[in-house]
């Protein structure tokens, strides 16, 4: 019996493409800019563009750690605290409409370096 392989080892496996409910695929990036797009076609360019960043010197995280700790070493908790001022900022801006009425939006959690969201 042959034990050599049959094919050239450089094409083994196959190949995958992600649809777009795979969250972080090409395609779900593609489909979620198409999205943003059909916005702005529909109802004009932005008024507003918001950065929010997350901070690791906010208090509620620098409570929560344990000694020796730093909020990288903890991204669940940096994330939660993140999520919840997050939240407050969009219910503030959509339901209690502080910028004005809201016609559309669109939102973008992004991670860095050190793993702290924005």
């Amino acid at each position: 019996m042959d034990a050599a392989p049959s094919e050239d080892p450089v094409n083994v496996g196959m190949k995958v493409i992600l649809p777009a409910t795979v969250y972080g695929s090409p395609r779900s990036y593609s489909e979620a800019f198409q999205d943003a797009m059909s916005i702005v076609r529909q109802l004009g360019k932005p008024d507003v563009f918001i950065t929010f960043t997350s901070n690791p010197k906010w208090p509620e995280i620098k409570s929560a750690l344990n000694p020796g700790e730093v909020a990288c070493d903890r991204p669940d908790l940096s994330y939660r605290v993140f999520k919840l001022k997050f939240t407050a900022l969009m219910d503030g801006i959509l339901k209690k409409e502080i910028l004005g009425t809201v016609k559309a939006h669109t939102a973008t959690i992004e991670y860095h370096n050190r793993g702290l969201p924005h």
